[in-house]
């Protein structure tokens, strides 16, 4: 097949035609955004259409196959990779275990898994609107300052209480604001993990400097004239 990036010549019989990029044949609309040009000759413009990408369940968290627990899966567009082809015919090696997300039954069930789980939804939910991370925070602020005012006044009630009964109710408030301060801080430091989590894979996804992270264009394939 005679394929060039460009149009050689404008007196040569050449067809431009958009392809998917993994393929190089016609794209479906499973393809997305994974198109370029390419130039052939006018007796070897490709007929067959891609085949690589297909509807399966992704995790929106990390992108990839989702596990069997995910509580972040979703219908999407996965690539027909080797690896992929396996995991979605159930036919799962110890090497494929690795390319789906981290979120199994096993997993799920460890502990601590609800923490992470809250953070890794905090991070979609700053991925999509970056600007609530402002706004969250300051909720966050607002209601810890309420929080610690709380228990100031209910300290103060339980340094006053001059019977059994008394105490055991400022007690119970000085504790039940206490949790609140606890868990209201724990938010916030999750809060701000999220947000750094975030800028670590925005920067880590951003192109470099010497354009490194450009899209990658096939070669002339050796039989281009």
């Amino acid at each position: 097949m005679k394929v060039w990036k460009t149009n050689p010549s404008p007196s040569l019989p050449i067809s431009s035609l958009r392809l998917s990029a993994r393929s190089l044949v016609l794209p479906t609309a499973l393809c997305g955004e994974t198109l370029k040009t390419e130039y052939f000759a006018a007796d070897t413009v490709p007929t067959e259409t891609c085949d690589v990408h297909y509807q399966g369940s992704v995790c929106a968290y990390s992108g990839l196959p989702a596990a069997d627990a995910c509580p972040f899966a979703t219908e999407g567009t996965l690539e027909m990779l080797p690896e992929n082809e396996r995991i979605l015919t159930g036919q799962v090696t110890s090497e494929d275990s690795q390319r789906v997300c981290e979120h199994s039954s096993v997993f799920m069930a460890t502990p601590g898994a609800d923490q992470i789980i809250e953070q890794e939804r905090l991070e979609l939910q700053l991925r999509s609107n970056s600007a609530q991370y402002e706004a969250l925070l300051v909720s966050l602020q607002q209601q810890l300052q309420t929080a610690v005012e709380d228990k100031a006044i209910a300290d103060q009630a339980l340094a006053a209480a001059a019977d059994d009964n008394a105490k055991a109710a400022a007690q119970s408030a000085v504790d039940e604001a206490q949790h609140r301060i606890d868990s209201l801080n724990a938010q916030i430091n999750q809060l701000n993990a999220a947000q750094t989590s975030v800028q670590t894979q925005s920067a880590a996804a951003a192109p470099s400097s010497d354009g490194s992270a450009a899209d990658n264009v096939p070669v002339d394939d050796g039989n281009a004239n």
